[in-house]
Order: structure tokens, then sequence, then C-alpha cells
């Protein structure tokens, strides 16, 4: 099977999406030996992972309209029926944009091949809503995915590192640090790979927070970037656990900067053996080929009705330009048929009449 990824839902340069590109790319690069094309666009000719994001009405229907064969990764948390509708989170996007998005999913997933997912406790979540199509995508350790060597400890001058967006919950994480008398540095998703990597190999440690204080889950990519090359990981306490939790330091919400301080202290003993296990543990073959033919055991559902009036059942907030441009092409239509119509009747008249002065 050839594999194609593209990404243009995400923007015609997602680098903040980098890691996950990359996770999914080498990942079945390393298991079944054939290369996986990123790609701007739709393959015709291949299986598509296309990782969620279909707040754009142009992509899915693109995507749905071209009966391609794709599977769906999907990455958002589902909190009744829309996507990360947390009580206290004010920093995470707005709600329509959340539940225009999942309403797409939904559409999205009746025709994918299957559904994969990096959280395993979410996957009862998905299943109420697409079936059993849903599958797990476990991180794994993947050797393509190692990016750089650390720094010995005595090289090492910074403190803490943070990879992410800063909201008002993890800034008042961040002071607490600087008043302990600890170097942060703080890296937007957006910050080009090599200047992430150089800092990140600096770094005494990585952390990952919550991004309010009622988010339930970890970040997973976070951790497995860190895990991957090395950088010793403290993450603080979820309400939802992880199976890459083993292979970091978990703390505390009341604890999270006493341990900071006491892991920089003890000069990380710790890490090597943590990623050593995640190394032993956690090998890509030992998972990756399992999901790979379970997925590929499932039947494709191609979408049947394409006419607009079905279109904009789905897309929920087409615009109304785009529905005097539709009724525009029809009556374009129209015309046409209506003029073939009458020049036909009018040749046949003429015919008829030549017919008759012969006879």
């Amino acid at each position: 099977m050839k594999y194609s990824i593209p990404y243009s839902n995400h923007g015609s340069s997602p680098i903040h999406i980098e890691d996950i590109l990359l996770l999914l790319k080498h990942s079945i690069e390393s298991i079944s030996g054939n290369y996986v094309n990123l790609s701007r666009t739709i393959d015709y000719n291949s299986c598509n992972i296309i990782l969620e994001n279909f707040g754009s009405n142009d992509f899915l229907k693109s995507l749905i309209e071209s009966r391609a064969d794709y599977i769906i990764v999907a990455t958002e948390f589902i909190t009744n029926k829309t996507f990360n509708c947390f009580s206290n989170n004010s920093d995470y996007g707005k709600h329509s944009i959340w539940k225009t998005r999942y309403n797409n999913f939904i559409e999205a997933a009746k025709y994918a091949r299957a559904i994969w997912c990096f959280y395993e406790d979410l996957i009862d979540d998905y299943r109420n809503i697409v079936g059993e199509k849903i599958l797990f995508f476990p991180m794994t350790y993947v050797p393509k995915l190692k990016q750089f060597e650390t720094r010995p400890f005595l090289f090492k001058d910074i403190d803490v590192i943070f990879t992410g967006g800063v909201t008002a919950y993890r800034k008042n994480i961040f002071d607490e640090l600087t008043a302990a008398g600890l170097e942060i540095f703080t890296m937007p998703s957006n910050t080009p790979t090599y200047i992430r990597n150089d800092f990140s190999s600096r770094a005494k440690i990585g952390i990952n927070l919550r991004q309010s204080r009622d988010w339930k889950y970890a970040s997973l990519m976070r951790y497995h970037y860190h895990i991957m090359n090395k950088v010793p990981m403290i993450g603080e306490k979820c309400e939802i656990a992880s199976y890459l939790d083993k292979y970091v330091i978990i703390a505390d919400r009341s604890t999270f900067v006493s341990k900071c301080i006491e892991m920089i202290e003890n000069k990380n003993v710790c890490a090597e053996s943590l990623y050593s296990n995640f190394e032993a543990e956690m090998q890509c073959s030992n998972f990756i080929p399992q999901l790979i033919d379970k997925t590929m055991s499932f039947q494709i559902t191609k979408c049947k009705d394409l006419s607009f009036s079905t279109r904009i059942k789905w897309q929920g907030n087409v615009h109304e330009d785009e529905l005097v441009d539709e009724f525009h092409i029809i009556t374009e239509e129209f015309n046409i048929v209506l003029w073939t119509f009458l020049a036909i009747r009018k040749f046949a008249r003429k015919f008829l009449q030549l017919f008759h002065l012969k006879k």
C-alpha cells in the first residue's frame, strides 16, 4: 500500500504540526519499507493520512468529493458533542470554531477507511460517534525521530525549557519557577526546528503543563519529542494518565516547582534509564504492523450524493456569496440546456420543411 500525508488543511507551511506528521511518516516507513510522501493535496493513488482540522469547507468538500482512500488522525478531546469544551478554558480558541470542526469531522469520518487516535483513553469516546473503525496509534520508539544529542549536564546552560503555547495558567507556573531562581525558556509551536533542537539540547529539564487547571490530558507529542531526544521531562499530573507517563517524571501541581529543583540538583540521574526503558518497551515494530493490518481490513464507504444541497447540510456555515455563486452556475447551466433545446427544435423544423418540399 502506498501512503501519502496531505497537510493543506493546516495551512501552506504548518510547522506547528511537524512532529506529528514526521511521527506518522517515519513510523509507517520504518515497518513497511516504503516511502511515505508529504503532500500539499490529496493523492488519488494513495491511502491518505489526514491530521484532523476540518474547519475549512473547501478542504472538506474536496476530500469527500474526491472519493479518495483516507484515514483521519483524531487529535482533539470530545466534550458534549463538540471538541475541547472545558468549563474554564478561555485559552484554547472559540467554542464555535471547535463545534464546526467537530461537525465536519463527523461528516468526514463517514467516508474514512479508519480513524487513528494517539490517546488510548479517548478510544471509547470516539467509538461512540464513529463506530468500530477507531484505532489506537501509540507513539513508539522510532530511530529517525531522534533529532539531536543532548549536551553533558556540565555544559547545559538552560534550566527549564517549555515548547508550546503560553496560557494564563502556565504563566503562573513559569513565574513560580523564575521566583525559585530557575532560568526558563519558552518556545512557541511555530519555532523553527533547528532553534528548538539547539535550545532543547542545552536544557537540564523539559516540562509539560496542563493548559488550564481543569485540563485532563498531558501533551503526548511533547512527551514523545523529549523522550526520543533524551531530554529529561517533568510532567504535571493530569486527571487521566497516559501510557507515556512511565517514561517521564510526574509531579503534582503543589510539588511541581520543588520537583524541578530536585531533578536539576540530582543532575537527572534517572533520565537515561527512562529513555532505555522506552526504547526497549515501545519499539515501533511491536505495535504499528498490527495497526496497519487492522486498518486495511476495513471497507471504504464512498459518498454517493455530492449535490450542493447535501453539502450545505454538513458544512453548516456556507457563506451567502457561495450560495449566490451556486445559483448563478445552476442558472447558466439551465440556460445552456434551454438554448440547445431551442436550437435543436429549430433545426428539426427546417429539416421537416425540406423533407416535405422534396416529396
